[in-house]
Parts: C-alpha cells; sequence; structure tokens
C-alpha cells in the first residue's frame, strides 16, 4: 500500500486553491473536488467492472496524471497488461506493456519514472524474479524492464537509492535469500543491493525514511513467525543496522514522515482478524523514537496522503475521507465519496 506531490490542474475559472481525491475501492476509482474549504464540489465514478477488468494499484505523475494498473481482464479470466491513464476524472487512454498482470507501482516522481511489479511467478518459470516495468511518466511509454526477487510492500527515497521492503522471496523458491529482506535499487541503473543480509523476521507493511537517513517500518501479523500478531515499529539504518523496536497497536498499515520528522502510522482494524474498524492514527516523533499522541475517530483507516499541513485519510467502512489538520492533529472535516472499501488514495493540490 503506500502510501503521498503537488500537481496542477484546470478546475471552473474563480476557483481558489483545491485538491483532487483518487481513491480505489474494490474495482471502481472515485474522483472527487474539494474546494478551499474543504467541502465536495464534484464526484465522478469510473466503475472498470462495467470494463471487465480488475485493478491492480493506481498512483500520481508530475503532469496531473493517475496511472491505474489494470491486473485482470474479461471478469478475471485472463491477466491484463495495460496501464489506464486517468484525467480529471475520465479515462484518457491506455499504455500497452509487454508482461502481464501490473499491479503495485513505486513513483519516483523526481525523475519522472513510474514501475509497476507485474504478475511474479516461482523461480522454475521465473528464475530472475518479479518482473517491473519502468515507463517514461512523461511520454507514457515503457523504458525498460528489470527484476526484483519477491515482492515489494512499499518504498522510499534516499538519495540516488530506492528502499524497498520486499517478501514471499522463499516462497517463490529462490535460494540463499530470506523470504522477507530491505534491498536498495539504483534510480538510474536499477542495481539492486539487499542491505539486510540476515533478512527480516517479520513482513513490513510500510517503509519510510526520515531526513536523518534511517528507515522505518512498521508491521502488523507476522506471518514468518506462524501468523504471531506482533505490531511494532523497527528502526534501521540505511546499511541494514538494527536501531530499535518498540511496540504499537494492532493492524498498523501505513507510515507517512512529514518534514517536521513527525509519523503518522493508521491503523485499518483493532484486534481480530478481518477487523476493519480501526479508529486510530498514532503520532510518533523520529526525531526522539517516542510515540507523542493519537489521533482517533476514523472508521478503518485505511490510507494516508500528506499534503501542506492536510493528511488525508480513507476509511474502509465508510467511504468518508477525514481530513486532518496535522498542527492540531485533530480531525477538521470530513468527504463522504459515496463508497465503501477504499484501500488506496491519491490527492493532488491544484493551484
Amino acid at each position: 500500500m503506500v502510501l503521498m506531490t503537488t500537481a496542477c490542474n484546470t478546475f471552473e475559472t474563480g476557483r481558489k486553491p483545491t485538491y483532487e481525491i483518487y481513491a480505489r475501492a474494490g474495482k471502481k476509482i472515485v474522483y472527487a473536488q474539494v474546494n478551499e474549504k474543504l467541502t465536495k464540489d464534484k464526484l465522478k465514478i469510473i466503475d472498470f467492472r462495467k470494463k471487465g477488468m480488475q485493478l491492480g494499484g493506481i498512483t500520481k505523475t508530475p503532469q496531473n496524471k493517475i496511472y491505474c494498473s489494470i491486473y485482470r481482464k474479461a471478469n478475471g479470466d485472463k491477466m491484463g497488461k495495460e496501464i489506464a491513464i486517468i484525467n480529471n476524472g475520465k479515462i484518457d487512454k491506455y499504455i500497452e506493456l509487454e508482461k502481464y498482470g501490473p499491479n503495485e507501482f513505486i513513483n519516483d516522481l523526481d525523475r519522472k519514472k513510474t514501475y509497476t511489479m507485474m504478475a511474479a511467478q516461482p523461480k522454475v518459470y521465473n528464475p530472475d524474479g518479479t518482473p517491473f516495468t519502468i515507463i517514461d511518466s512523461e511520454k507514457d511509454q515503457v523504458i525498460k524492464q528489470f527484476n526484483l526477487k519477491g515482492f515489494f510492500s512499499d518504498y522510499d527515497f534516499l538519495d540516488e537509492k530506492i528502499y524497498v521492503a520486499v517478501y514471499g522471496a522463499e516462497g517463490l523458491g529462490y535460494e540463499g535469500l530470506a523470504d522477507s529482506y530491505i534491498a536498495s535499487i539504483d534510480r538510474d541503473t536499477q542495481e539492486i543491493e539487499i542491505i539486510t543480509k540476515e533478512g527480516l523476521d517479520f513482513v513490513p507493511t510500510d517503509l519510510k525514511i526520515n531526513s536523518k537517513g534511517e528507515i522505518y517500518l512498521v508491521s502488523g501479523i507476522n506471518p514468518i513467525k506462524d501468523g504471531i500478531n506482533e505490531p511494532r515499529i523497527t528502526v534501521i539504518k540505511n546499511d541494514g543496522t538494527f536501531i530499535k523496536d518498540m511496540a504499537i497497536e494492532p493492524w498498523a498499515v501505513g507510515l507517512i514522515i512529514d518534514s517536521r520528522g513527525i509519523a503518522y502510522i493508521n491503523h485499518i482494524g483493532k484486534v481480530d482478524l478481518g477487523d476493519f474498524s480501526g479508529d486510530t492514527i498514532t503520532v510518533y516523533d523520529t526525531n526522539t523514537d517516542d510515540i507523542v499522541g493519537k489521533i482517533t475517530g476514523f472508521n478503518g483507516a485505511s490510507s494516508m496522503e500528506l499534503i501542506d499541513n492536510y493528511l488525508f485519510v480513507s476509511n474502509y467502512q465508510s467511504g468518508i475521507i477525514s481530513v486532518v489538520d496535522t498542527n492540531k492533529n485533530s480531525v477538521i472535516a470530513n468527504i463522504d465519496l459515496s463508497v465503501q472499501r477504499i484501500t488506496e488514495l491519491q490527492v493532488m493540490k491544484h493551484i
């Protein structure tokens, strides 16, 4: 998940700075225009189910576009191989890919590159690893492919490297690798280096890096230890050296660190598997490595985006986007998107 940048579009004339929200809810993409009062002005729904398509993931580009991966087609009977490009709440065109099954994205906004992870296969069928397709987001053209041994759960950038949390390597049959590990990817050459040589004993649900270059991982259920529920924050240096662990509330799924070094961790559930009523965001200071507060009032906090001093939070159960003022750490607005089960959120600022 990931998982959050500015962009410009032309809204109706005379408008003050506003925001565009794109939310993924099952096989639908919901698009909303939000005015300066954080009130919904316009709502559109793109129903990919009616097009016989199953979505993989969504991400934004510097050119005011949304990329939406088509993981399956024909109601799930065959793998897809397209990226749908969405502008102003409607599909503009598609990018045709060589490989099948595009799903989650790594988005290098500064380099105008978008990486999409394709369908993975065991080593016996795919000895080089899970294929990734790199797209020039300015030209909407495929640049090249590279491979990563495993799946990635999330990522962040530090200088010339992309740091990714990888899992499932052993399950795919790759010997000599831990099932879960942290790797760096060169942003120009895509050369891969594993920085946690001994691997991890958990699967991170998110990864972010603070201004000191320290990597913060959050996790929930631990499948490597037979499903033990060990929700925690893990801090390591970017050379893989362990710093510390700290226990947190269950079902942490996402992490954002702002320019002050304050981290926001969303909890989609509470205790039991299948409980998506998590009502809390943990506030964590990466400067002191302390929990400094909590924000409550959510209903399955599933995805977050931070723009200016606004933290946009999707509520899985209700389909409402809550807006948090990070100067006050309190919810100041709720935007109803009229759908449920929102799992991904992208927000763009219109200036």
